[in-house]
């Protein structure tokens, strides 16, 4: 039988050998040449809090901050002095973090997928929605061959028109698609900055999947119960799930030994 406050005990003994890592995991992931950012609600004690993440695009090293708020703070202090290319979805809290950044396409294609099926819509503006989603899917593929010519930015003028058409308001849009719409043609250049840098990756799908981990957490766990006990989860998943990223059986291999031990 081992008592709550032992396990605590354990883990934060644990955490502390591990923040020296954590720390240099932030500063190798902060100067790589990309790096994705997402976050999400992660609670403590039953207050709504969120889960941010860093991770490297290159290796896929990631850094976590649970149990935090959702402001720009916490973003400034993952990203630090970090002069990468930054890919994101398009909350407001990124748009300032970076002087290249790319819009993440898998975002854009699924807001309007979901708007396709809402129910409220008149038959006329579902075809017309359910239209405007495939023309993004399409400009998604036109970029993906874009990216792979030899010269990226001779596409940028007939891609950019292309998201111009498919950004502007008709008169039959539903507000919500006049939302959508209107946000997306204020960032039809963030969704291209991958002709200038076509080593970067155009969706978030990096930082979403590392993020899913600390999103299971928190569905059978419901966050922690201190800020204290966040911390401390926010540095062991950093190494660890680093660790399991960058080399799965290297992991295994250790988690054994510890068991052994």
């Amino acid at each position: 039988h081992i008592s709550d406050g032992e396990i605590t005990n354990i883990l934060d003994k644990e955490a502390a050998r591990l923040a020296p890592a954590e720390s240099a995991l932030l500063s190798s992931i902060q100067g790589e040449a990309s790096t994705h950012m997402d976050e999400s609600r992660f609670d403590v004690s039953g207050e709504t809090r969120y889960a941010w993440g860093i991770i490297g695009g290159t290796s896929g090293n990631c850094c976590y901050r649970l149990g935090v708020s959702r402001g720009k703070g916490i973003a400034e202090a993952l990203r630090g002095s970090s002069d990468s290319r930054l890919i994101s979805d398009d909350y407001a809290v990124y748009r300032y973090l970076a002087e290249f950044h790319q819009l993440c396409f898998a975002h854009l294609i699924r807001k309007f997928r979901d708007l396709a099926g809402h129910v409220g819509f008149s038959d006329t503006q579902r075809n017309d929605i359910v239209g405007t989603y495939r023309t993004i899917k399409d400009i998604y593929r036109a970029v993906v061959f874009a990216c792979a010519d030899e010269n990226p930015l001779r596409h940028t003028s007939a891609l950019t028109k292309q998201f111009t058409a498919v950004a502007t308001v008709r008169s039959g849009d539903p507000r919500p698609v006049v939302r959508l719409k209107t946000t997306l043609m204020k960032n039809i250049s963030y969704y291209l900055t991958c002709l200038r840098f076509p080593s970067i990756a155009l969706t978030n799908n990096l930082a979403e999947r590392a993020l899913r981990h600390i999103v299971l957490k928190r569905k059978n766990s419901f966050g922690c119960k201190s800020d204290k006990g966040a911390r401390t989860l926010g540095t062991l998943l950093s190494v660890l799930l680093s660790l399991y990223r960058r080399d799965p059986m290297k992991y295994m291999e250790t988690y054994l030994e510890l068991r052994r031990v």
